[in-house]
């Protein structure tokens, strides 16, 4: 054995008792062809989406999610979430137009009692999480169009919503099923908590229905070999 070793990940002044192993990957395929491998997403877009739908297009960028497909919709959503875990992948995404005959998924949120101290709301949508400050005395009228405010400016959020009296109703950016399924909820993490003589309760999204018809979409996708 040299009498000089270089290891990867074992840093050599570690003063750690101990008997530590360390594997050398860094010529494991050498000589060795490699396999292109291409991640393909299959998804709705907005009508503001520069790209057209059936287009198939590669990606780099987070951003280009909400530039090519609109901002808010269901491709803006992916790509980031696959580059923050692959950051170097061969990425195309494949966009659908949402189908004419379909209906939005709605859900909603209906405040009662009025808090008597102040605090923050953490509310989740799609497991992205809005926070809304409630002062004490606050009305329900006013405690419910603060959280559609805040819900509206975030124009990432798979939904939109509307306040009325106390009632805030939520509608998602897309047509189809797939909208029955964003999560809404409030407090998920511990030290979260709802002011007391503050209630919030939650009417999960449904309604949703009417899903793209990706016939064409398949054909596109048979020009090259994908992971979906």
């Amino acid at each position: 054995m040299p009498d000089n070793v270089t290891f990867l990940t074992i840093p050599t002044d570690w003063r750690v008792p101990g008997a530590w192993i360390e594997i050398d990957h860094t010529k494991a395929v050498r000589g060795l062809p490699t396999l292109t491998r291409r991640i393909l997403l299959l998804g709705q877009r907005l009508p503001d989406g520069s790209i057209q739908a059936g287009q198939l297009t590669r990606v780099t960028r987070a951003t280009d999610g909400i530039d090519y497909f609109g901002r808010g919709s269901q491709l803006a959503q992916m790509i980031p979430a696959v580059l923050r875990v692959h950051p170097t992948a061969d990425l195309y995404a494949l966009a659908l137009d949402d189908l004419e005959a379909g209906n939005p998924a709605t859900g909603s949120i209906t405040v009662t009692g009025v808090p008597v101290e102040a605090g923050t709301l953490a509310l989740y949508i799609g497991g992205t999480r809005c926070q809304v400050g409630v002062a004490p005395l606050l009305s329900v009228d006013e405690i419910a169009t603060r959280i559609a405010d805040t819900i509206n400016a975030n124009l990432d959020l798979a939904v939109s919503a509307s306040a009325s009296s106390s009632v805030v109703t939520l509608t998602a950016r897309h047509k189809g099923l797939e909208g029955n399924g964003i999560d809404v909820r409030f407090n998920y993490y511990t030290g979260e908590a709802t002011p007391k003589s503050l209630n919030l309760t939650v009417t999960p999204m449904t309604g949703g229905s009417g899903n793209p018809d990706v016939l064409d979409a398949l054909s596109t996708m048979s020009q090259g070999a994908y992971y979906t």
